[in-house]
């Protein structure tokens, strides 16, 4: 009862908690599973863009126990997120088109991105069904 009561606190969606999740924003929804990863017993966190939806209080509470799990535990954080990837990630894989771009610390592969964004030319055909 504990564990749920402190789940509760961390997505802070007050009364909505107890309400069915069909009734949930994205937002709500996405600090519900959010606050429910956080209080799990495990030594690997995949979190994948899910501090792109809810607001600056919310994100940053998320930032301090990311920080927190990293001195613990292992987290495979995917996100566009550039800025948050610099500041959280020891290493950084960018991947395009399904193939391995660039590997290394997270200021060099920015950088990469960085330069292909200005030097190449975007290409709707990365985004396809299959091969």
């Amino acid at each position: 009862m504990a564990k749920l009561e402190s789940i509760a606190e961390f997505a802070g969606i007050g009364e909505f908690f107890d309400s069915p999740i069909k009734l949930y924003s994205s937002g709500m929804y996405a600090r519900l599973a959010f606050a429910i990863c956080a209080h799990a017993d495990a030594d690997i966190l995949i979190v994948d863009e899910a501090l792109a939806v809810g607001d600056e209080a919310f994100r940053q509470k998320c930032l301090e126990f990311l920080a927190e799990f990293r001195r613990r535990g292992t987290i495979l954080f995917v996100s566009h997120d550039l800025k948050t990837v610099t500041s959280l990630c020891d290493r950084a894989i960018w991947v395009d088109q399904g193939r391995l771009r660039a590997i290394g610390d997270p200021a060099s592969v920015v950088n990469e991105y960085h330069d292909a964004l200005v030097n190449e030319k975007d290409d709707p055909c990365r985004f396809h069904i299959g091969n």
